[in-house]
């Protein structure tokens, strides 16, 4: 049974496994013609089934009340009062970070079985400062939506260890420069290859901001541009 990788991401989420040349691929999102999955969740207003997705995604510019994106950012934390005044405002008071996640996970898990995936081990991925409540959470998100979770590993470690696997090299240090749509960490990682294909990575230190990712970016652009628009037409 292969072990699949999940990327639960605060802007997209994927899903990967091993090919039979053991190098990692990503499982298409055919549906919606890409390899990635937007990580937002809309609550119809009807009894309609939850929608997960670019339609979910493009639904928060008509009905912003009814849709949660970012929700990693939350996860394992105390989530915002305008977040969970929403949730009661629509009746999903029962809703919280762990079960939206889980929506987004069994979507992928869906269009990945729709593949003639059999989607049941996985490892999920998370930013490296994610603390041990954030962890536990991210688990039991992948737990309710059917997963059985070997590991949650640390987003730098994955990627170190992609670069490591796709690379013939003595020992050496790597940073890891993490720009996510919602958060920013770097890792420094330290390679050490031993006899054989022994491969040992250690984190030698790491840090980041769940509130400097790509959004964040935006909005500060946005504002500028608004702000330089509105001294030039004299608003």
């Amino acid at each position: 049974m292969p072990v699949y990788g999940i990327d639960l991401g605060t802007t997209y989420s994927a899903i990967a496994k091993l090919n039979e040349n053991n190098m990692p691929i990503i499982i298409q999102n055919v549906e919606e013609g890409s390899f990635t999955l937007p990580s937002a969740v809309y609550f119809p207003e009807d009894s309609s089934d939850i929608t997960v997705g670019r339609e979910a995604k493009a639904a928060a510019a008509s009905e912003p009340e009814r849709v949660f994106q970012h929700v990693k950012r939350y996860i394992g934390k105390d989530m915002p009062e305008e977040e969970l005044a929403k949730l009661r405002r629509i009746g999903k008071s029962n809703e919280n970070p762990i079960t939206i996640s889980s929506y987004i996970l069994k979507r992928m898990i869906q269009y990945a079985n729709e593949q003639g995936e059999a989607v049941e081990d996985a490892v999920i991925t998370c930013p490296a400062y994610f603390n041990n409540e954030q962890r536990e959470a991210t688990r039991q998100a992948g737990i309710l939506a059917g997963l059985n979770v070997l590991d949650i590993v640390n987003e730098p470690t994955a990627a170190a260890i992609y670069h490591c696997h796709n690379l013939e090299a003595e020992n050496q240090k790597i940073l890891v420069y993490d720009l996510g749509g919602g958060t920013f960490d770097v890792t420094v990682i330290d390679m050490i290859k031993g006899d054989g294909d022994q491969l040992t990575i250690d984190a030698m230190g790491t840090a980041g901001n769940d509130e400097l990712g790509g959004i964040d970016w935006d909005k500060k652009l946005y504002e500028y541009i608004l702000q330089e628009y509105s001294a030039v037409r004299g608003y």
